[in-house]
């Protein structure tokens, strides 16, 4: 059973259409207690920083950084994986060290398809090319790139849009709105263990 966070603020509605598509049962989540029986977690966002962390239950947050099973952040919900955000003043989960910038571009937010390169193998990246597009839409991001697992440029600025450390994942593109790309992507979470 997947649990998807739904925070009030976030895409859950995009998120659990793209999971009924590829039959990966779900339930939805809004406080710790219904973390109970997940087998994984999605966590998605939109909108800004802080308007997240108010949103979330405190003890949630809490339990979302030590969880064991596999875990996917996506756009916002990826950035929150992070210590913090030049978005906003409260800290995020911290589960990967580091902090999201903006991003120094001339347009903002970077919206629209852009290709994403691989690095390496994982089995959340199965059947995906190499240079394969998804749909992003966003101003900030990770430029320290640390963790990453895939690279998107945009002008002449590189940042992550996929992350790994753990059993936590990130993507800064919204597979829920990539087309079949993304529904592998999301079909490839569903199978992890």
């Amino acid at each position: 059973m997947i649990g998807v966070i739904d925070t009030g603020l976030s895409n859950y509605n995009s998120v659990v259409s793209a999971l009924e598509k590829i039959q990966a049962p779900y339930k939805r989540v809004q406080n710790s207690d219904e973390l109970n029986n997940c087998g994984k977690i999605i966590f998605p966002g939109i909108g800004s920083w802080d308007q997240l962390s108010k949103t979330l239950d405190k003890k949630l947050v809490n339990d979302m950084k030590s969880l064991k099973v596999p875990f996917l952040g996506i756009c916002l919900g990826m950035q929150f994986l992070y210590e913090e955000s030049g978005e906003g003043v409260t800290p995020g989960l911290g589960v990967i060290p580091g902090a999201i910038t903006k991003l120094q571009t001339h347009i903002l937010p970077h919206m629209g398809w852009n290709s994403v390169s691989l690095l390496g193998d994982d089995p959340l990246l199965d059947e995906i090319e190499c240079g394969a597009d998804f749909y992003f839409v966003h101003s900030y991001a990770d430029q320290a790139k640390d963790f990453s697992i895939g690279m998107t440029q945009v002008e002449d600025i590189w940042f992550s849009s996929i992350v790994k450390r753990d059993n936590y994942y990130g993507v800064q593109f919204h597979p829920e709105r990539s087309g079949k790309v993304g529904l592998q992507l999301l079909l490839n979470f569903s199978r992890l263990s």
